[in-house]
């Protein structure tokens, strides 16, 4: 009877790993990106980036069928223009605006100023007949020298171009504010740039992109306050 361990064994000399090493799998190299840099970059300064691209890329040969095509490119530089355009309106509006509600409130606090005149004369000096027109009394006027300088003055970019809102600690005895600017670091003096009644006010016509530095001193019935300490702001 046949058997199957006749004593034949299957590593008596073949081996199968006896061809040649196997050799090592190149290393691909790493392909070269375009870098665009879109966020870094200002609405002005992405589109003449991207006009750019525009123009290199017209009849450039290595690049015959660009997707998107360069029409398409252009259309959304001119959508991105149209919608600056319309933001810029917008801001010229919004100073407008501001400045007739300026207008207004000097308007209704004159008109104030006029029955104040008319209360006083009409209640002669009555507390009460006063108090009863809704007003409050003045309190007797002391004397309290020259205001002191004011603090804690901060420069803040306003909401549309070239404007710089400026507000600063109030100053007992201040019946207003002067404020001086210059363009930072140079050579040029501070000069005279706005009378405020409030401690606070908007400076426009700035140039924008310019660094400026601001101060501000109180006047009071006694004369002028020392100069506040700089504030640095950029116009937007």
């Amino acid at each position: 009877m046949p058997t199957f361990d006749s004593g034949s064994r299957f590593d008596t000399g073949l081996r199968y790993d006896a061809g040649p090493a196997p050799q090592p799998i190149p290393q691909r190299k790493a392909m070269s990106k375009p870098k665009l840099e879109l966020r870094k970059r200002t609405d002005t300064e992405l589109i003449t980036f991207a006009q750019g691209i525009v123009t290199a890329m017209t009849g450039n040969p290595n690049f015959t069928t660009p997707m998107p095509a360069l029409t398409v490119i252009t259309a959304a530089i001119t959508d991105l223009q149209t919608k600056i355009g319309e933001v810029t309106d917008l801001q010229n509006q919004l100073r407008q605006a501001h400045t007739d509600k300026d207008t207004s409130r000097e308007g209704l606090e004159q008109q104030l100023n006029y029955l104040a005149n008319y209360v006083e004369i009409a209640a002669a000096g009555s507390v009460s007949k006063i108090e009863s027109a809704g007003m409050s009394v003045r309190s007797p006027a002391v004397p309290i020298g020259l205001p002191t300088a004011p603090q804690n003055l901060n420069a803040n970019a306003s909401t549309y171009p070239g404007a710089i809102d400026l507000v600063w600690d109030p100053v007992p005895g201040a019946a207003s504010y002067e404020i001086q600017c210059k363009i930072h670091g140079g050579a040029s003096p501070f000069e005279n740039a706005k009378i405020s009644t409030a401690s606070r006010t908007t400076l426009e016509g700035l140039t924008p992109g310019t660094q400026y530095a601001f101060q501000v001193r109180a006047v009071g019935a006694a004369g002028p306050s020392p100069y506040s300490d700089e504030a640095v702001k950029r116009a937007p």
